[in-house]
């Protein structure tokens, strides 16, 4: 596949570059900004903010187990 120099430079850039090859769409992206855009992680960030709303709810408390003021 040849690519003009308009799309390699946008490429090389980090851009996303649209091409139709075979006669289907493809995006093509640049190795590194392939690879920043992989996520590891075991948790999904909706999980994570849960996870931490839970966790200041937690630390901040809801008042039921402090002692009352006289």
């Amino acid at each position: 596949m040849q690519l003009t120099q308009k799309q390699l430079k946008a490429a090389e850039q980090g851009e996303a570059v649209k091409i139709e090859a075979g006669g289907k769409k493809y995006v093509l992206l640049s190795q590194s900004v392939y690879e920043d855009t992989l996520d590891y992680s075991p948790w999904t960030t909706k999980e994570i903010d849960s996870l931490a709303d839970e966790a200041l709810e937690w630390v901040s408390g809801d008042g039921l187990d402090e002692p009352e003021e006289p």
